[in-house]
């Protein structure tokens, strides 16, 4: 079942936001199996929100664990904080 993933990260901005997405470019993170759709704006009063469909909760986490977290530990470091994140199964998905 696809999955819709939304992650507020009010600490961060879209500087960080690029330079990881630039990481995991470096390391031939994109595209990941399992992903469907991604897209990313500034939220009223700084950080940013990223929302994503996935194909299943598995090749979601697998990105997180294997290419993101590691991507963003590299460029922010230790202290980045875990996004506030809602995650919910979607009904239909056109493209």
């Amino acid at each position: 079942m696809a999955i819709a993933v939304i992650s507020e990260v009010r600490e961060g901005s879209l500087d960080q936001y690029d330079a990881v997405n630039r990481k995991l470019e470096e390391k031939g993170g994109r595209p990941q199996e399992g992903h469907i759709f991604h897209c990313v704006g500034e939220m009223d009063g700084g950080g940013f929100r990223v929302f994503d469909v996935w194909e299943n909760q598995a090749a979601f986490e697998r990105f997180v664990q294997e290419a993101l977290g590691p991507a963003i530990e590299e460029v922010v470091g230790s202290e980045a904080g875990e996004p506030n994140r809602t995650v919910y199964e979607l009904h239909n998905v056109m493209q």
